[in-house]
């Protein structure tokens, strides 16, 4: 995500938009939060799923909020 697109990007999807993609834990420890628990059961139930097939997955808060300020 381009973080000059950020305000818009929120702005359009707000909570419906998800980014996969890498993960590198150095730049994840300074740009995102992990949510432990998501309270989407959707959510929860597909990330529990993944786990299950030993695919390592994290549901983190809006990235792109922080670029908003």
């Amino acid at each position: 995500m381009i973080k000059t697109k950020a305000a818009e990007t929120v702005a359009e999807y707000g909570e419906q938009f998800f980014l996969m993609g890498p993960y590198n834990e150095q730049s994840a420890k300074l740009e995102v939060e992990v949510i432990e628990n998501p309270s989407n059961f959707a959510i929860a139930d597909t990330l529990a799923q993944m786990r299950s097939h030993n695919i390592k997955v994290s549901r983190v808060s809006s990235v792109l909020k922080r670029f908003c300020r």
